[in-house]
């Protein structure tokens, strides 16, 4: 088992990059999710080629970064997709995923999410839980993220999230309100596990 931090959404890179600074993932959870990669890896190159000359959110250096401390199966995905979208960039091949492309990417988006962050699929638990205390919930890991795991700060979560929606803005007043307070434990497994299913139902 290795420690992992995610950002699901990058999906791209490594598994650095696929789940929470406090969860480690199997050799066997890994290697599976490298498989659903490599299945897509031409429609992800093309829109991450896109990103980085149209959005121009995202340089590939940002994302040869994401790709650093990767176990042996994601190198070999890694310098794969990285080469793709260098290619695709040089020779223009950005242009919009068609609708079955982005339903493509979608579904393996999923699949990942089901592997790595398991309560992402129990729709029983989600709909037990409210957002009030999914947004507790997701402070109280944000909190500890800030001051123990030392790997953010509270001003760069407000740049990242903070003004893009009323609830964001929400859990950074927690967030600072947590850290206030000293109330930055880790989340328990079960807590966790539950911070997934909140994820999947809220986001």
């Amino acid at each position: 088992m290795r420690k992992i931090i995610l950002i699901l959404v990058v999906f791209a890179v490594c598994l650095a990059n696929v789940a929470y600074a406090q969860r480690a993932v199997s050799s066997e959870d890994i290697k599976k999710v490298v498989a659903i990669r490599m299945r897509v890896l031409d429609i992800s190159a093309r829109y991450w080629a896109r990103r980085i000359m149209i959005t121009k959110d995202t340089t590939v250096a940002q994302l040869d970064d994401n790709s650093q401390d990767a176990s042996e199966e994601e190198t070999v995905y890694n310098e794969k997709f990285i080469r793709q979208i260098k290619e695709n960039i040089k020779n223009g091949n950005y242009a919009p995923l068609t609708k079955e492309e982005e339903e493509k990417l979608n579904d393996a988006r999923l699949e990942i999410r089901s592997i790595v962050m398991p309560g992402t699929a129990d729709k029983a638990l989600q709909a037990e839980l409210t957002d009030e205390y999914c947004l507790n919930l997701d402070a109280r890991y944000w909190a500890w993220r800030v001051v123990v795991d030392d790997d953010t700060t509270v001003e760069e979560l407000y740049k990242n999230w903070g003004k893009s929606t009323p609830r964001n803005k929400k859990i950074i007043g927690l967030i600072k309100e947590n850290i206030k307070n000293k109330n930055t434990k880790p989340l328990s497994e079960t807590e966790l596990y539950t911070k997934d299913a909140c994820i999947a139902k809220y986001k």
